[in-house]
């Protein structure tokens, strides 16, 4: 998985693809006890305690049970042997790193002392995106449920469900209806896929057949690297121009062109899938004059059908001492995505 997404926005209602492993790829996950205290700990936040009830695995463990009951939704989650993937949706803003900060917290604790260990069980802070797209979310809720399948399987078509998926430590099975656990939250994603959300156009019959025969022709989370987007600047003068943009609360991206010209084609490259992206564009003209845009923002999205164009205009302040505003048009197109997996 990509060391990146360690800076979080933090919104009220946002959806998060929340996945972290262990620390130099080390296992996180020895045994069963050890999935079924992650998932325990997962359980004991996400029910009311006055239905909580049964085991215990860890003596000694001082957790308070249902502190997350209205706080957090979890739509999805897969454990695998060395990272774990969780989709969630938080009611306020800082419920998610409370809630991140209690389970990774209570799993390290319980870890190191069955393994008789110390120091750091995870590659740092927990990495967490955004969603904003809802048919990225449903492409990536089955991105999620295919990570127990091995590598280099053979395609799902025709087959019957895959061992690696019906054992594996995921939400799968509550997604096919074979369990029936409160603290796990499918129908939303469900409903996306009975919406026809994110099928282009496709007849998809059940969750079942969306990720097991419907991966041959789509795009999957897996599949996603980055985009290239092409910003064309129109200003009403000839002037040099450049793009400074970045993600996450920082602009540390820039990309321009030196020519003198009313009009300009700047590409912005390495754009993440579903990420919002600030950008402002400066120009300057041939005499030394500055100006700079007011600052917007788009998302990348994830999208089959080919490039999404989005026009915004920004007045940009005068350049020199004339009253005469320059207009920028901003135009960016996003390329498709390309092919390569993210491991």
């Amino acid at each position: 998985m990509p060391a990146r997404n360690i800076l979080k926005i933090y919104v009220e209602g946002g959806i998060y693809h929340i996945y972290n492993r262990g620390v130099e790829k080390r296992d996180i996950f020895i045994d069963d006890s050890d999935y079924k205290y992650f998932l325990w700990l997962l359980k004991t936040y996400l029910t009311p305690l006055s239905h909580q009830k049964g085991w215990h695995p860890f003596e000694g463990a001082t957790l308070k049970a249902g502190a997350f009951t209205d706080e957090i939704e979890l739509m999805a989650y897969c454990l695998m042997p060395n990272h774990f993937h969780l989709l969630i949706r938080q009611k306020n803003k800082d419920s998610m790193p409370l809630f991140m900060k209690c389970v990774m917290t209570n799993y390290s604790m319980y870890f190191n002392k069955k393994y008789d260990r110390v120091g750091t069980l995870f590659q740092g802070r927990y990495k967490a995106i955004l969603i904003n797209d809802n048919n990225y979310l449903l492409h990536l809720t089955r991105y999620i449920h295919l990570n127990p399948v091995s590598k280099g399987s053979a395609p799902f078509e025709g087959r019957t469900l895959r061992r690696e998926l019906r054992e594996g430590w995921s939400s799968y099975g509550e997604y096919l209806g074979l369990r029936k656990i409160k603290w796990v939250k499918p129908d939303f994603i469900l409903d996306l896929l009975n919406q026809g959300v994110g099928t282009y156009g496709d007849k998809i019959s059940s969750y079942k057949d969306f990720v097991e025969k419907y991966s041959k022709n789509s795009v999957t989370v897996s599949d996603v690297t980055s985009y290239t987007a092409k910003v064309r600047v129109t200003v009403t003068k000839d002037v040099e121009a450049s793009v400074t943009f970045g993600n996450q609360g920082k602009f540390g991206n820039k990309a321009g062109s030196a020519s003198i010209s009313k009009t300009h084609e700047i590409k912005l490259e390495n754009l993440e899938d579903a990420s919002t992206y600030t950008y402002y564009v400066d120009v300057k003209d041939s005499v030394g004059n500055t100006a700079r845009s007011e600052t917007k923002s788009f998302t990348t999205p994830m999208d089959k059908t080919g490039p999404v164009i989005e026009q915004v205009k920004i007045d940009i302040l005068p350049l020199g001492e004339s009253d005469e505003y320059a207009q920028a048009i901003i135009s960016w197109s996003t390329d498709k995505p390309s092919s390569t997996k993210v491991e």
